[in-house]
C-alpha cells in the first residue's frame, strides 16, 4: 500500500523541524579555542571602550582654544610640560600655551580637548626647555577618540547563537574576556 502524503508550506515545515532541534551543551572555552563555534550567550561590554578620552595618533595634547590664532604667517610655540607613553596617566596639568607629548592610545590630560598630530609640529628648544611650533589651529575634539566611542557599557558585542569569528577576539579582549561560553 502506498502512503499518501499531504503537502505543507515551507514555513510550516521549518516550524516542525525547528520544534525537534536539540540544544547543545554550553561550555567555557578559551578565546583562542572559540573560533567558528556558536556562542551560548551574548558577549556584553562590561565597561566603555575606550574607558577614557584618548589620542588616536602620536602627537601633542592641548587646549584647542589656545590655537585659534595659529597660521602659516603666525606659527605658535607651546611648551612641552610632560611626555606620556602608552599606558601612562597624565600627572602634570596642561595650562595655557602648553602641551603634553602623547602616544597613540594614551589618555588625554583632563585640561586638553584636542590633539595635534606629530607630523604637523616642529620640535624646538629654548633656554633648555622643549617647545613645539605649529602653523594651524585645532578644533575642540579634533584627533580624539572619546570615552565609549568603540563600545558602551552594556552593549552587546557579539550575539548569542552567532558564530564566533576571529574578528570578534578584539572586542572580547577589549572588555577583558579571556573565555566565552560556546555550544
Amino acid at each position: 500500500m502506498v502512503e499518501r502524503r499531504t503537502p505543507i508550506s515551507v514555513s510550516e515545515a521549518v516550524t516542525k523541524v525547528m520544534s525537534k532541534k536539540l540544544e547543545g551543551e554550553a561550555e567555557w572555552v578559551s578565546i583562542d579555542q572559540c573560533d567558528r563555534r556558536f556562542l551560548a550567550e551574548d558577549i556584553i561590554a562590561t565597561h566603555d571602550v575606550p574607558h577614557f578620552d584618548r589620542s588616536p595618533y602620536d602627537g601633542f595634547a592641548l587646549r584647542s582654544a589656545d590655537t585659534t590664532k595659529a597660521s602659516r604667517e603666525n606659527p605658535l610655540e607651546f611648551e612641552v610640560v610632560e611626555e606620556l607613553g602608552a599606558g601612562m596617566v597624565p600627572s602634570v596639568p596642561v595650562n595655557e600655551f602648553q602641551v603634553a607629548r602623547i602616544m597613540t592610545g594614551t589618555q588625554l590630560p583632563a585640561e586638553c580637548d584636542a590633539v595635534i598630530m606629530l607630523e604637523l609640529t616642529e620640535d624646538i628648544v629654548k633656554d633648555g626647555k622643549k617647545y613645539i611650533r605649529f602653523k594651524r589651529s585645532v578644533k575642540e575634539g579634533e584627533n580624539v577618540s572619546f570615552k565609549g566611542e568603540d563600545a558602551k557599557e552594556g552593549q552587546v558585542l557579539v550575539k548569542k547563537r552567532d558564530r564566533h569569528q576571529p574578528r570578534d577576539k578584539g572586542g572580547s579582549c577589549d572588555v577583558w574576556l579571556s573565555s566565552s561560553t560556546c555550544g
